[in-house]
């Protein structure tokens, strides 16, 4: 007696169903799959395994093995293409950067790595632009506050603006750039004067030398003739 094995997805259990010699193939494939959840039923399609067309399928050759499919839904398309089309780009960049820096711990014949050469490379191009961005910014600011006012004009509004030109942003940002350079000059020489033992002794003999020199004036005469007054008392 040959058998109808069924195939189903995971979570659902497989068929088998026997086939007696009186009755019809077909009839038996479909009893057969209606032991499934009606869910699957309304979402599946039965094919053979060998896909063969199953008006081609009979009890001649013996057992038959069939598989229950589920349709999937469809979506909008093309993610497939998208999915290796961001992969490719995420490839060339990571291989880019890995042949930028693969030399870094080579030496050149002067001694100095390659690492350190790239780096000073790097922030040549970035001052060199550096005061462009700058002044871009400056012109940003400039313009949104001329809009700002242009704005109250065209608005009618009462309220009266501080000023009618931007010299005043432009004083601003100059005095701004000069506290930073005054502050990094001072942070350079604080870091150039660091032997501060040394100063601070001679700078104490000196004070010891001048016999209590405070802010220019001469404490010791004072003393010794405070001295004499007492001595002559």
């Amino acid at each position: 007696m040959p058998t109808i094995f069924i195939a189903t997805p995971s979570g659902l259990r497989d068929i088998q169903k026997h086939v007696s010699p009186d009755e019809d193939v077909h009839e038996a494939i479909q009893s057969a799959i209606k032991q499934l959840p009606p869910n699957a039923t309304e979402k599946g399609y039965l094919s053979t395994r060998g896909g063969q067309s199953l008006q081609d399928v009979s009890t001649a050759a013996g057992d038959i093995y069939l598989r229950w499919n589920m349709r999937l839904c469809g979506g909008k398309g093309g993610f497939g293409s998208m999915l290796r089309a961001q992969g490719g780009r995420m490839a060339r960049k990571k291989n880019r950067k890995k042949t930028e820096t693969e030399n870094d711990s080579f030496r050149t014949l002067d001694g100095r790595r390659m690492k350190s050469i790239r780096q000073a490379k790097e922030l040549g191009e970035y001052l060199s632009t550096a005061d462009e961005v700058k002044k871009k910014e400056a012109e940003e600011k400039k313009q949104k506050l001329l809009n700002i006012l242009q704005k109250e004009k065209t608005s009618g509004s009462s309220r009266k603006s501080k000023f009618e030109n931007t010299r005043l942003l432009d004083e601003h940002e100059d005095a701004v750039q000069k506290m930073r350079k005054d502050a990094e000059l001072a942070a350079l020489a604080c870091e150039v004067d660091t032997p501060l033992s040394s100063s601070a002794g001679s700078s104490g003999s000196n004070v010891k030398a001048k016999g209590g020199d405070f802010f220019g004036m001469d404490f010791s005469e004072s003393e010794s003739e405070s001295g004499s007054d007492t001595g002559s008392v």
